[in-house]
């Protein structure tokens, strides 16, 4: 039997205020700021990661997260890359972006990038997506955190 997470998780529906109030990615730096550890940001949903994870660091920043990660899964093989791996560690939170949710799940489903992710969360970290990063935490996807 599994036992229950220590974790949570903050599921976005997309589409959130990034320029107004940024409610929602306040409580998202509130939970990110918790841990002694950063917040990684990671591109394997979006076209365009550069851009996207960039504007989420900005973003962090403003809002006070102390220190921020950027995690680059574009291949299978990223996610089987040792420094990934290591980031991850040194983890706290993890935030996915909007993009498409069959790139998170093709490109790190059962990899070491993902054991790392869910053992995160099993041990008290926090999984945050948005839009695709929040439909890939479904049961409906084969691999979910």
């Amino acid at each position: 039997m599994q036992k229950k997470p220590k974790g949570n998780l903050i599921i976005i529906g997309g589409h959130e205020d990034r320029e107004g109030e940024r409610t929602i990615l306040k409580e998202v730096a509130r939970f990110a700021k918790r841990g002694s550890h950063c917040l990684v940001i990671t591109d394997v949903a979006t076209n365009l990661p550069k851009e996207v994870v960039s504007e989420y660091m900005d973003i962090f920043k403003e809002l006070g997260v102390p220190e921020t990660a950027y995690l680059s899964v574009r291949t299978r093989e990223d996610a089987k890359q040792e420094e990934a791996i290591d980031l991850l560690k040194g983890a706290s939170a993890i935030f996915f972006t909007g993009g498409d949710q069959l790139r998170i799940t093709s490109q790190i489903g059962d990899s070491p990038v993902f054991q790392c992710m869910h053992q995160l969360y099993q041990e008290g970290g926090t999984i945050i997506g948005t839009s695709a990063g929040a439909a890939a935490m479904s049961r409906r996807f084969k691999y979910y955190i």
